[in-house]
């Protein structure tokens, strides 16, 4: 049996992306490796609230001032796949 793409994709994204909520604000980092990666933070009801495109290696900050404390949704995704986190502002 050979290896599924997508659950390969998932393994690699999982190990080249951090990501921290300080203050008001959302933090990404990754590494060079993952390319045409898009970030939305979501409502838990779906909605879009912020969306963030990641070029290949760096950071990436996501405002979260006007956004009350609560659970929020990070979803990342590629043409290959997507995957979601829940994060807390508190």
């Amino acid at each position: 049996m050979r290896p599924c793409p997508t659950f390969q994709w998932l393994k690699e994204t999982l190990k080249a992306i951090a990501y921290y909520v300080r203050a008001n604000a959302l933090f990404l980092e990754y590494l060079p490796n993952q390319k045409g990666l898009q970030a939305n933070l979501l409502t838990l009801g779906g909605q879009i609230l912020c969306k963030e495109v990641l070029a290949s290696g760096g950071a990436a900050k996501m405002d979260l001032a006007g956004l009350p404390a609560g659970i929020y949704l990070l979803r990342l995704s590629s043409n290959k796949a997507q995957v979601t986190f829940k994060i807390f502002k508190p």
